[in-house]
């Protein structure tokens, strides 16, 4: 059976087969990006804390944090992968396979470093601000994008099944807010910063608990941001899977 995803395909879309690979190369830069910032930032002394209380709660709190950017990596990846191909089936020649494989190295490089300085929360909240400010921008871009290819899309010949899925994707990214989303993530990631950086004008208890303190707001950040994301990319598919499903019943 021919789904309504096949009859609707661009075939001017990218190959799916070479975005796959690509995909997988994208783990491999992660990996070498970690590798080579790990090995020379002592990332290996949070596995091995000292006796002292304080030290066993920091080191614990670090390897959250990190266990947190491993499952961001792979959510962050796929995600990327999903949406593309979703863009690829549904709107009419919206990218170029030069600008998917920019994208997707960025992602890979900044994960990559993400993830080898759990330890370093000084470094690693001033550089999540930051790229949360350069997210900001790469988001208007997209939602840009989006609206001239769907523009485009909408002047050919449509199915009523592909003008319903043409208005969920609207709605994902359009009228979710997803720059409102990205700023408050920005914010509370800069208070984070805020706090590592009055820990370091500190010494002892006082410093470790403003440390930690910035661990937690950072970690919180992250999560929250991903449940709301998530919620939103599972109501885009439920939404797109409805409508498809309801063609092949008819």
């Amino acid at each position: 059976m021919v789904t309504p995803e096949q009859r609707h395909r661009d075939p001017r879309g990218p190959d799916a087969s070479r975005f796959d690979n690509f995909k997988n190369v994208a783990y491999g830069v992660i990996v070498a990006v970690f590798a080579v910032a790990a090995g020379f930032n002592g990332f290996k002394d949070i596995w091995t804390p000292s006796s002292a209380l304080s030290s066993k709660v920091m080191s614990g709190t670090q390897v959250a944090l990190f266990i947190e950017l491993v499952v961001l990596m792979f959510r962050w990846i796929i995600a990327t992968h999903h949406e593309m191909d979703m863009w690829a089936l549904w709107l009419d020649n919206p990218f170029t396979k030069q600008e998917i494989y920019t994208a997707m190295f960025g992602l890979s490089v900044v994960l990559g470093l993400l993830l080898a300085f759990p330890h370093r929360i000084l470094f690693l909240s001033g550089f999540m601000t930051l790229y949360f400010l350069f997210n900001y921008w790469t988001q208007w871009l997209a939602n840009d994008h989006f609206f001239r290819a769907l523009q485009k899309t909408k002047k050919g010949s449509l199915s009523i099944t592909k003008s319903k899925v043409l208005n969920v994707m609207d709605n994902f990214w359009m009228n979710r807010p997803q720059l409102a989303r990205i700023v408050t993530m920005m914010f509370f990631s800069s208070v984070a910063f805020d706090f590592a950086l009055a820990g370091e004008f500190h010494s002892g208890r006082q410093k470790t608990l403003l440390q930690l303190a910035s661990y937690g707001i950072l970690i919180i950040d992250i999560l929250l941001g991903e449940i709301v994301i998530a919620l939103w990319r599972h109501k885009l598919d439920q939404d797109i899977a409805t409508v498809t499903n309801s063609e092949e019943e008819n």
